[in-house]
């Protein structure tokens, strides 16, 4: 079955060749965005579990 656009994003920036719905996985961020509504909680909560923000 083909992935999805998304899927293949995912699958990019994850250890995998595919990944499909309801799996879960790691990827490695290279684009960090947020909106002025939840952006602060964002970056609270990456802070609060030492997640690199350089």
């Amino acid at each position: 079955m083909k992935m999805t656009l998304i899927e293949k994003i995912l699958a990019k920036h994850s250890k995998f060749q595919s990944v499909k719905a309801n799996e879960i996985i790691d990827i490695s961020l290279d684009v960090r965005a947020a909106r002025d509504f939840g952006g602060a909680n964002v970056i609270k909560h990456l802070e609060e579990n030492n997640r690199n923000m350089q």
